[in-house]
């Protein structure tokens, strides 16, 4: 028989990566991502603030411009068309105020949190908002803003001022020089002179005419301060011993339309009995998204009231105490100021103030909704 041969061939398998390559790799791989996401963040963030201060300078030679054809600075940037041929950048974000001779203007963006500012003198754009600017008043020119950072699209509470102490003869006097081009204004103003019949200043809207509640009358208009306004305000006296008998308020914030755009609700007597409590009655709907709704109660007292003892359904903002001062013995009314941020459109609730002594009758309380600039 003949022998049989087998041949083997020694065959050799390729070895696979171990698990401790394989992870090395994969580091690698996630190191060298991680490098190449920063560089390119920090590349796309240069380039947006650069952008920025490209556009800002670009807006502010045209406030130049401006300023060299009609010797004063403009009104606002919507005179210069900066929603349309401008600046075309539907990102940015912007906050002018003027005074006719002087000007600041902030930016910001939608996408960035960067913000730069430059003004009459200084053009070189400077980091951080112009110094009577809160963020609150960066808005678009052609939407209202919809994120954050940087932008709080409800309408700011900047301020306000008691402002009986400051009289003219029987009138009364507000002066609104500080307040920045722009921003919202609204005075309540509270008297118990039966013979007075309010003058309400030129340029304010009224919001509330002369409301009875027993023997006290109650005003409330508003305007949105412009280039050129005149420091000095005032609600002229129909009757005599005006002032005297008189308690005010001038509050003030930013980021509003026109004042014809804000709701008010219907005024609300408290009930006549002894009680000690003013209510904020009815409620008011808004239908426009982060808009600022101030619930208004005021109260006539001959009793000394320096502060409320709880106010529910609001958040407090003001409280402006009943006045007196030498011959002035019969300011007697108190306003009482709360807020709420509707974040969507809605009823707002009941806002209920408790005073310390018990009155009868002369108490009541109102509504305002103020929306976000559109």
């Amino acid at each position: 028989m003949g022998t049989k041969r087998y041949i083997i061939k020694n065959q050799r398998t390729p070895s696979g990566f171990t698990i401790v390559e394989l992870l090395i790799v994969v580091v690698v791989i996630a190191i060298l991502a991680a490098i190449t996401i920063v560089a390119y963040n920090g590349v796309t963030k240069r380039a947006a603030e650069s952008a920025m201060q490209a556009g800002i300078k670009q807006v502010g030679t045209s406030i130049g411009v401006y300023k060299l054809d009609n010797s004063v600075y403009p009104s606002s940037l919507a005179t210069l068309g900066i929603d349309q041929s401008l600046y075309s950048n539907k990102d940015a974000l912007w906050a002018y105020t003027t005074t006719g001779d002087t000007f600041c203007l902030s930016t910001g963006s939608k996408t960035s949190s960067a913000i730069f500012h430059i003004s009459d003198s200084n053009g070189a754009p400077t980091t951080g908002l112009c110094g009577d600017h809160t963020v609150g008043m960066l808005s678009s020119p052609t939407s209202p803003p919809t994120t954050t950072p940087p932008v709080a699209s409800y309408p700011t509470r900047d301020g306000y001022t008691n402002t009986s102490t400051s009289a003219v003869g029987n009138d009364t006097e507000f002066l609104i020089g500080s307040i920045p081009t722009g921003s919202w204004m609204m005075i309540v103003y509270s008297t118990n002179n039966a013979s007075a019949t309010p003058a309400v200043p030129s340029g304010w809207t009224t919001l509330l005419p002369k409301y009875t509640t027993n023997s006290m009358y109650t005003l409330i208009i508003g305007k949105i301060k412009q280039a050129g306004d005149a420091n000095q305000q005032i609600i002229t006296s129909g009757g005599t011993s005006y002032e005297a008998y008189s308690n005010s308020v001038l509050l003030w914030g930013s980021g509003s339309d026109a004042v014809s755009s804000w709701i008010v609700g219907a005024p609300g007597n408290r009930a006549s009995n002894a009680t000690s409590t003013t209510t904020v009655t009815p409620t008011i709907t808004t239908t426009v998204a982060k808009s600022l709704v101030l619930s208004i109660a005021l109260e006539r007292t001959s009793a000394t009231e320096t502060n409320y003892t709880s106010l529910t359904g609001a958040t407090p903002w003001i409280w402006i105490p009943q006045l007196t001062s030498t011959g002035n013995t019969n300011r007697q009314q108190t306003i009482a100021i709360g807020y709420e941020e509707k974040d969507t459109p809605g009823v707002s609730p009941v806002m209920t103030v408790t005073y310390p002594n018990v009155q009868a009758t002369n108490g009541m309380g109102i509504k305002v909704a103020i929306p976000p600039s559109s």
